[in-house]
């Protein structure tokens, strides 16, 4: 049996701060739009288990891809990657 990998320990897994905002902010708009992965995965053309390495935090999301993630949420891109200008900035 393949143990579920959780959605909700990034600190824990050592996800930097600066690659969580963009899978926080994506996880809040899923939730404003009853949106499930799996509908998330097919909108922008990738498996479950490739958009999940991405929510994981185990890869940084292309532009692209963010792109492509707001046009299926329907928000602007930079609703997605909101707060990132502050992380960057406390560097």
């Amino acid at each position: 049996m393949t143990r579920r990998r959780s959605f909700s320990d990034l600190d824990a897994r050592g996800v930097p701060a600066i690659r969580q905002v963009p899978i926080l902010n994506i996880r809040q708009v899923m939730v404003e739009r009853d949106v499930q992965m799996i509908q998330l995965s097919i909108s922008v053309s990738l498996g479950p288990s490739e958009i999940e390495v991405y929510m994981l935090g185990e890869k940084p999301f292309p532009w692209e891809l963010l792109v492509d993630i707001a046009r299926a949420l329907d928000v602007p891109v930079s609703r997605l990657v909101e707060g990132a200008d502050e992380l960057a900035g406390a560097r």
